[in-house]
């Protein structure tokens, strides 16, 4: 069973597979499509980077060395920081972007049964 809440705030049940699986598509649907209005996907940054961020510009970023076009969002710019900081912390091995088994059962098992796994 799956519960949805309606755009005037009524929640809805659904009880058969093809309603649950149509829920679930709805909303993932439009979950994973917020990600296209952000900055980062729009304008000069994503003319610079591309769909896959594996250009010159995508390759200066992890070295620290980009200059972001001007009028990037100041939260684009901090994220950009952070991912040269990550990268080095990385190559320093200091970081390991590996998620095994067993980390994802240890979080899984934490967390309230109505987080959503986005």
């Amino acid at each position: 069973m799956v519960e949805t809440v309606d755009k005037a705030g009524k929640v809805h049940q659904h009880r058969t597979k093809e309603s649950v699986e149509g829920a679930i598509h709805e909303e993932l649907d439009a979950r994973f499509d917020r990600a296209s209005s952000a900055p980062i996907c729009n304008g000069p940054l994503f003319e610079l980077l591309g769909y896959n961020a594996d250009t010159e510009a995508g390759m200066q970023i992890l070295e620290g060395t980009f200059v972001p076009p001007k009028g990037t969002e100041p939260a684009t710019v901090i994220i950009l920081d952070k991912i040269a900081r990550i990268w080095k912390l990385m190559g320093k091995g200091e970081v390991s972007i590996i998620i095994t088994k067993e980390d994802f059962q240890h979080y899984w098992k934490r967390v309230k049964e109505r987080t959503a796994p986005s």
